[in-house]
């Protein structure tokens, strides 16, 4: 054969070779100490992807292939990432390997050994650690602790009861966390000649274990440990509980009476505290009724309910919250009298508002309907607003009629403010502009629900605009005087015409404007400062009103849209220095991160202007470096 030939077969044979040893994981590893940061992070991430949805045929070769370049002959970044890929994929297989490396020169990567054979499902793995945990460094003997601890291994408390002795938190934690009857053995022994915190590490790894005892309820390091060790014993021998619960609510000073009464309220013991309720001790009686509440006690409502009528001033609040809470129809009638007795009463009104009983709702509904006493309809009415009741807005917009007796009136418009909607809005403004007897009221109410409503371009289009068609100037006046409930840039420009068109009303329209609570009120301030026909008084008054609407936070709009505005107004009253610097001052405050950025992007225009450029300038300066 001509030596063309052979050499072409070497050439197939290295080719082969290369493509038999390569795979592809390879060009990551390569790339795991790469120079530059984007290429290393890449790579980093690309093989635990690529590891994560390998198929299980495949792991072994790219497990193998990892254990290869875990040796010192490798750079520490290679060595750091393939560790840590063997955490995600290593088997029975890489554990002699692994435990070669628990004895490598560099901590680093002992300790990346070490996790990635706490991870690995395999008896031989627990060996090595457990083998390794007695030979190590008295420094990195946690470590190993903490590796058993993750694996909860059983045959390791031999191992883990050695380092007991040396204080190891990390073994008491292991060897709670493996909770067999040698485990507690171990960590009962190493309590008895235990001390400070290590004492408390033993001990809140016996009730980790499962572990409990009277000692330990009268005697544990501290109130969060005896206090766990009660409820363990609540849980695993209940006389004895009821016995230690007996002995310390006997002990006036005894440190844990709270706790203990609250961590009995959840168990089987509940049922002897409630019975103790009206002879413990005032702060005793809030634990107990504070358990009943969070834990949703509802049978315990008839013993609540009797302790209302003895509990001190100081105690009843707490008696009645916890009725709305747990309490069903039974509490309703006892609640709402405390309510008739005094309408102020908050407490009374927010338990009626949360009692679930569907009687409630009905009985209100018929007390408010009926023909009894104005007084008790209008309480009625009130209470179910505070619950929100379904239909309560459609009865409230029906009271409104003059025909009702004016107490019920009050309440209802009252119950509008937060329940009402658009017909309420147009109720409320037929009374207003009828003349109403209680228009006062209709005009409080009004201003409220308006602002709770929002969308107040909606409101001036759809209500305030076609009732004010028709209104004489009295009527009008009187809207305007509650129209920045209902702020919005389509109410301010119908100010704004009625103050550059000199209406008979243009002084009411700025006294709304003063009030106003929305941005879109600088447009209008804005085109009377500007208009030719404004008197000093009037050009005064709006460069006020756009000062204060910049500068108030209470000012609803985007905090881009301020700064917009702001710079709208530098430019348009440009002629008015005192009035730029007065503007650019009221940014000597914390920004927010909108409006820095939108300054940064709009008033560098005003830099190089020779009155308040060195102003502008520091301000560009804070919203630049915060």
């Amino acid at each position: 054969m001509s030596p063309r030939f052979f050499l072409l077969a070497a050439a197939t044979c290295c080719a082969l070779c290369a493509s038999l040893t390569a795979s592809e994981i390879t060009p990551l590893i390569d790339a795991l100490n790469a120079d530059d940061y984007a290429a290393r992070q890449s790579a980093r991430l690309e093989l635990r992807q690529t590891l994560v949805d390998a198929p299980a045929r495949d792991l072994r070769a790219y497990e193998r292939e990892l254990l290869a370049n875990t040796g010192p002959e490798h750079d520490w970044a290679t060595r750091d990432w393939t560790l840590r890929m063997l955490e995600l994929v290593g088997s029975k297989s890489a554990v002699k390997p692994l435990a070669k490396l628990l004895n490598d020169e560099d901590p680093r990567v002992r300790d990346l050994a070490r996790r990635a054979l706490s991870a690995i499902p395999s008896s031989s793995a627990a060996a090595a650690l457990e083998k390794a945990a007695l030979k190590a460094p008295a420094a990195e003997r946690d470590g190993y602790a903490d590796a058993l601890a993750y694996r909860a291994e059983a045959r390791a408390v031999r191992e883990l009861a050695a380092l007991l002795k040396e204080e190891s938190a990390d073994a008491a934690l292991a060897l709670g966390k493996i909770g067999n009857r040698a485990a507690q053995k171990a960590l009962v022994r190493a309590h008895e000649s235990a001390t400070g915190n290590f004492k408390l590490e033993v001990e809140w790894a016996l009730l980790d274990s499962g572990y409990t005892s009277r000692a330990m309820v009268d005697f544990g390091g501290n109130e969060a440990i005896r206090t766990a060790a009660f409820a363990a014993l609540l849980k695993q021998q209940p006389n004895d509980a009821a016995s230690v619960l007996k002995a310390v609510l006997a002990d006036a000073a005894h440190v844990d009476r709270g706790t203990f009464l609250r961590a009995a309220m959840d168990s089987a013991l509940s049922e002897t505290v409630v019975a103790m309720l009206p002879d413990l001790g005032e702060d005793e009686q809030r634990i107990v009724l504070g358990a009943i509440a969070d834990l949703g006690l509802s049978t315990y409502e008839p013993s609540v309910l009797a302790l209302l009528a003895t509990a001190s001033p100081e105690l009843k609040p707490v008696v009645i919250r916890t009725l709305g809470l747990v309490g069903s129809a039974e509490s309703f009638q006892p609640l709402l009298d405390l309510y008739l007795a005094d309408g102020r009463d908050r407490d009374a009104a927010g338990a009626l508002a949360r009692l679930q009983a569907p009687l409630v709702d009905a009985s209100l509904l018929a007390t408010a309907q009926g023909d009894g006493p104005v007084e008790d309809r209008a309480a009625a009415l009130r209470l179910l607003v505070l619950r929100n009741t379904d239909g309560v807005t459609a009865l409230l917009n029906g009271f409104a009629d003059a025909a009702n007796p004016p107490a019920l009136r009050e309440a209802a418009f009252t119950g509008m403010e937060v329940v009402g909607d658009a017909d309420s809005v147009r109720l409320l403004l037929a009374a207003i502009l009828n003349n109403d007897p209680q228009k006062r009221d209709a005009q409080g109410s009004l201003k409220k629900l308006s602002a709770v409503l929002g969308v107040p371009d909606y409101q001036w289009t759809e209500l305030y605009a076609p009732a004010m068609q028709l209104a004489t100037d009295d009527g009008r006046r009187d809207i305007l005087a509650i129209l920045d409930g209902a702020s919005g840039p389509a109410a301010a420009a119908y100010l704004q015409d009625l103050v550059i068109g000199d209406d008979t009303l243009a002084p009411e329209a700025m006294n709304s404007l003063r009030r106003w609570t929305d941005i879109s009120g600088v447009d209008a301030w804005l085109a009377i400062a500007t208009d030719a026909n404004s008197t000093d008084e009037e050009v005064a008054m709006a460069k006020q009103g756009i000062i204060r609407l910049i500068r108030s936070t209470r000012v609803t709009g985007l905090y881009p849209v301020k700064v917009m505005k702001a710079a709208e107004s530098l430019r348009a009253l440009a002629n008015d220095d005192a009035f730029r610097l007065e503007l650019i001052k009221t940014y000597d405050r914390k920004l927010h991160w909108q409006t820095r950025s939108q300054i940064l992007g709009l008033f560098p225009e005003f830099a190089d202007d020779p009155v308040i450029g060195e102003a502008v300038t520091e301000l560009i300066d804070r919203a630049t470096f915060r």
